[in-house]
């Protein structure tokens, strides 16, 4: 896979305040843009599949990607709580890392 990273100067659109917590436009991503622009090899019938449901389109693509970063840190916390000692609730200061950890990522 080939992947080319470019930043651009545009401002990223501010989440809506009012988004529900699990709807795509709630991550708050402020800041400038990266534009990605990559290459990789799928099957037709993939491709296909995914163009017409409108999942190659660049809001389909961030959608996905958030929702890869929210299913990865419920992972983290799943098994921050199933570890010994793990089973009381976690601290705000360590889901607050948690997902600084995510958003750093994606920076």
């Amino acid at each position: 896979m080939l992947l080319l990273v470019k930043r651009s100067l545009t401002k990223a659109p501010q989440p809506d305040p009012q988004a529900k917590l699990d709807s795509p436009g709630h991550l708050d991503y402020a800041g400038s843009m990266t534009k990605l622009e990559f290459s990789i090899e799928l099957p037709d019938r993939l491709v296909r599949e995914a163009r017409d449901a409108g999942l190659l389109a660049p809001a389909a693509l961030a959608e996905l990607l958030e929702n890869g970063l929210r299913q990865q840190a419920a992972r983290r916390i799943a098994a921050a709580r199933s570890r010994p000692g793990g089973t009381d609730p976690m601290s705000l200061t360590d889901l607050q890392t948690i997902v600084a950890s995510v958003r750093k990522k994606t920076a």
